[in-house]
């Protein structure tokens, strides 16, 4: 990728729209709008005439943004006295870049997988976002994790104040 001084690269934005994608067929999958003994013809209309999937897209990539800039949050805590100058575009794209392995979803559109599946899914995410965080702070592992392990508790309780929230919606 080219040397940006400031945003995001365009690349990054494809990376976050297969992100949203997978992850709101997750959601899809998992409401369970339609039976199997329905038509594939049936199925598509269903689900194209919902509009409750482009509502569950805009809370996936709003989940994504809070976990992002939660980390950004962290990290500027971590590094406040340490620098002057931080690229934090370079952080937001490490992330994004780090959570390529959701297209291993594309698998479960194929194949019939165990829920177990999306665990070691997520676990490899997580391990992936470590490891890019720990490259940009060029520093302890430990601290990595425990940046990434404050973007998720923060993506977690805006999950759960969300389905407090929007209980009769979802």
């Amino acid at each position: 990728m080219p040397y940006r001084d400031s945003g995001i690269d365009e690349n990054c934005w494809g990376i976050v729209a297969a992100y949203t994608f997978f992850e709101t067929y997750l959601r899809v999958n998992s409401i369970n709008f339609y039976s199997t003994s329905q038509s594939t013809e049936e199925i598509f209309n269903i689900l194209v005439n919902n509009p409750i999937i482009p509502w569950l897209s805009f809370v996936t990539l709003l989940e994504f943004a809070i976990y992002a800039f939660a980390i950004q949050f962290a990290v500027q805590f971590l590094l406040r006295n340490r620098y002057c100058i931080v690229k934090y575009n370079y952080l937001i794209m490490a992330i994004i870049l780090s959570s390529f392995g959701k297209s291993l979803l594309l698998l479960m559109m194929i194949w019939d997988y165990d829920r177990n599946f999306l665990i070691f899914v997520d676990l490899f995410i997580l391990a992936s976002n470590t490891v890019a965080i720990k490259v940009f702070l060029d520093d302890a592992t430990f601290q990595a994790g425990g940046v990434v392990a404050f973007g998720l508790i923060v993506k977690l309780l805006f999950q759960v104040i969300f389905k407090l929230i929007f209980q009769s919606i979802i």
